[in-house]
């Protein structure tokens, strides 16, 4: 029983870090418009592989860190995309 409540605070403890990075990211970064270049299935989620340009005009591209579903035929498609203009690597979808 120990270790399922040490396992649930581990996760719980987890989903706030990733809750307080978005919400940091939401209210430092900038937005770009990006396209999706690439669906990934890995017969449980897709995620996307979405392009887009930071305010130099450098050229990024990042893979979604959440999986979701209804992209297979949006290839192409843009996407907005929410970057940290310090490290414009860091990016969400």
């Amino acid at each position: 029983m120990l270790i399922f409540g040490g396992a649930a605070i581990l996760c719980y403890g987890i989903a706030i870090i990733v809750l307080i990075r978005l919400l940091i990211l939401k209210k430092r970064g900038l937005t770009a418009p990006g396209r999706i270049l690439a669906v990934l299935d890995d017969f449980e989620s897709e995620r996307i592989a979405v392009r887009f340009c930071d305010r130099t005009g450098k050229d990024f591209t990042i893979i979604s860190s959440s999986a979701s579903y209804g992209y297979k035929n949006q290839l192409g498609k843009e996407v907005k995309v929410i970057y940290d203009p310090a490290d414009p690597s860091k990016a969400r979808v």
